[in-house]
């Protein structure tokens, strides 16, 4: 299915303009590390969970450098060859993607450090390859993701990618991004360009407080009101994996706390969903992903198709379609109180539609909430909803009192209201 983005700029739509929730899955080594049957296997687990988009790499790069079927190509002598049955092999598994109802995200040329090889390629070459592949898998209606995981904010590789990216996407109008290393900003960098369709960012795999300062009052959470396009966070933490520094290891919690902080920070579009034991694709247990360190042990990859945070999401989705998710802004300035500004840790999320008849809060460490004025008026109906389960426990009438989460774990708090206040609109407070 071609995607389009939506004519206000800010979420995807199927060709139709039905809402397209972007829920991808890292699934970085596997069209390089796997074959078809287990791809079979991966592809229908992860439709009937609900996920939309798979986002990989194509190519060789530090964390796969021997292809199990070969690499599509390599540079030899300053020309690049290519191996036209590793290409055939990919197209497969891009083509499994869409049979399956889902959209391929592959990225192209991933570019980290120099243990990568588009890292010191020319442009020239570098343009070339990437040709070849968007001339090759545009049947499939791919969405494109240019470079990954390098730090572009340099003018020199700003420059760099920018060319690039207008040769090899020219005359395409499939969307296409780029992917930049953790807690970095590229949005403002890249926003001009006729083929960057939506900002991506990674949040990351940090646990202190610079690294979720960065999702919950960086540029990803101010700069949509400027940028009138897709915001998705590509990269939050890990399920399974440890964090930087801290060795905090990442669970369901985590997973649904980056999830709902990362939806409610900007227009909701969607996001992407990480696993361990699935970006490497390990074939054993214990199994460190190479050119990594030690954070990434990962287990045998048939351990991260059903998990607890791939639970999460699927009550996530339910609840967002049942609250109307595509009509939802950011309203934090909603809140009388925001505690994440003195412990990111209990950093409360805050999504409204235009209208205010619907407003939802996300409580990761439960406590309480309360917002300003008369946005939610007398009349208005709360609940509780439990992001683990999804059940939805009646709070009553909303009025101008304070409400307690049930708990100290993660909560969401959701008032629906046909009694608004429109003069506090979400739009005349952001824009």
């Amino acid at each position: 299915m071609r995607l389009h983005v939506s004519d206000d700029g800010r979420r995807f739509v199927a060709p139709d303009g039905t809402p397209f929730f972007w829920l991808a899955d890292t699934a970085w080594n596997v069209a390089l590390r796997g074959d078809t049957p287990d791809w079979e296997r991966y592809l229908d687990v992860r439709r009937r969970q609900g996920f939309t988009v798979i986002q990989f790499v194509c190519s060789p790069w530090r964390g796969c450098r021997s292809p199990r079927h070969g690499r599509i190509f390599e540079q030899a002598f300053g020309t690049v060859r290519y191996d036209e049955r590793a290409f055939e092999k990919m197209s497969e598994w891009i083509s499994m993607i869409v049979e399956h109802d889902m959209t391929p995200a592959p990225v192209l040329l991933w570019d980290n450090n120099p243990d990568d090889p588009f890292f010191d390629w020319s442009e020239e070459t570098c343009i070339d390859a990437g040709r070849r592949m968007v001339e090759r898998w545009s049947r499939y209606d791919p969405v494109w993701i240019l470079a990954g995981d390098g730090d572009y904010r340099s003018a020199r590789r700003v420059d760099r990618w920018k060319r690039i990216g207008r040769e090899v996407f020219a005359g395409t109008t499939l969307p296409a991004t780029m992917h930049p290393c953790g807690c970095t900003w590229v949005g403002d960098l890249f926003a001009s360009e006729p083929w960057y369709s939506f900002v991506g960012i990674q949040s990351g795999h940090g646990s202190v407080d610079h690294d979720l300062g960065f999702l919950l009052a960086g540029p990803y959470a101010t700069r949509w009101t400027e940028i009138e396009k897709p915001f998705i966070n590509m990269e939050p933490n890990y399920e399974t994996a440890y964090s930087f520094g801290e060795r905090v290891l990442f669970t369901d919690y985590h997973v649904r706390r980056a999830a709902y902080w990362s939806l409610f920070g900007a227009p909701i579009a969607g996001l992407t969903y990480g696993n361990n034991d699935i970006w490497v694709w390990a074939q054993q247990a214990n199994e460190r992903a190479e050119g990594h360190d030690d954070i990434w042990v990962a287990g045998h990859w048939e351990a991260g198709l059903e998990t607890p945070g791939i639970e999460s999401l699927g009550v996530m989705m339910r609840i967002l379609r049942r609250i109307g998710w595509s009509r939802l802004f950011p309203a934090g300035h909603l809140l009388s109180d925001q505690p994440g500004w003195t412990d990111p840790n209990k950093f409360i999320g805050c999504a409204a539609s235009l209208d205010l008849s619907t407003v939802v809060a996300y409580l990761p460490k439960g406590g309480e909430i309360g917002f300003v004025g008369d946005v939610v008026r007398n009349g208005g109906r709360s609940y509780w909803v439990d992001p683990v389960t999804g059940a939805w426990a009646d709070a009553g009438v909303f009025g101008d009192r304070a409400a307690f989460a049930p708990d100290e774990r993660d909560w969401l708090f959701v008032v629906e209201s046909s009694d608004v206040g429109q003069s506090k609109s979400v739009r005349a407070e952001n824009t």
